[in-house]
């Protein structure tokens, strides 16, 4: 699967679907979304492996569905993979 390209990426930062996570004046993580029909689907979720295990993903997620439901969204969903390659 591939990463999201800067240009998508940038898209979502300027439609308001893309979060950052700082910690200690780093980012820490990311999550970036985008809207299938009236939901909002989790596209990506990436933590520096410096910050994992650290609560970061957690709280981008649970960050990530609050804007969902600010915008609108009637569900939020993900895909994820059975056997993460990490």
């Amino acid at each position: 699967m591939a990463v999201v390209s800067l240009t998508d990426h940038m898209a979502a930062i300027e439609a308001g679907l893309s979060l950052a996570c700082q910690v200690d004046g780093r980012i820490a993580g990311f999550v970036i979304g985008e809207w299938q029909g009236e939901d909002m689907y989790l596209h990506e979720l990436d933590v520096d492996p410096a910050f994992q295990r650290r609560g970061v993903g957690a709280s981008l997620v649970r960050a990530f569905i609050e804007m969902a439901e600010a915008k609108g969204a009637r569900d939020v969903y993900l895909a994820t993979f059975r056997d993460p390659p990490w």
